[in-house]
């Protein structure tokens, strides 16, 4: 499912048939003042980056001590202004 649908769909609380996504929007309402919106991958490579190696783990909490070199250079990136 793209990022732009699950935006879509936590944004329109009334129509929720989804009990994964009633839980979602339970949890943001009650512990924090929650913005979600989207934002294209190319305008946040650095998500993006985290985003695809969380694909690359087994389900569970992992723990880095430092980000992976390519999370890095995207940081890197980002703090020159480039895209």
């Amino acid at each position: 499912m793209d990022s732009l649908i699950v935006t879509q769909l936590i944004r329109n609380i009334a129509r929720h048939h989804s009990t994964i996504l009633r839980v979602i929007i339970m949890i943001l309402q009650q512990f924090w003042d929650v913005k979600v919106h989207y934002t294209y991958r190319e305008g946040n490579k650095v998500v993006d980056g985290l985003t695809t190696m969380a694909y690359l783990y087994p389900l569970d909490v992992h723990s880095f001590v430092q980000p992976s070199q390519e999370v890095l250079n995207h940081v890197h990136d980002d703090n020159i202004g480039r895209t």
